[in-house]
């Protein structure tokens, strides 16, 4: 799949990377809709500390696709707003 990665020198590029599976009471979501927000600024900026390459986003809505253990498999198909 196609994402934006911020990379270590704080730049931002489109890459291909693997799909992601969710973990144990986690879901996927095929995004329609995406922002930047202020939570991805600050990580950017350093507030937050994580390893880079790193898929800013954390503004999204879309369908669920995919749960991970412990979550009810009929929320496939679920709205996220």
């Amino acid at each position: 799949m196609k994402a934006v990665l911020l990379d270590a020198a704080d730049r931002y590029r489109i890459a291909d990377i693997d799909e992601p599976t969710p973990g144990p009471g986690e879901v996927a979501i095929r995004v329609a809709y995406a922002g930047i927000q202020w939570g991805d600024i600050m990580v950017r900026d350093g507030y937050f500390p994580v390893p880079r390459p790193f898929v800013p986003g954390f503004e999204a809505s879309g369908h669920i696709i995919a749960v991970g253990q412990g979550v009810e498999p009929s929320r496939v198909g679920e709205p996220v707003d």
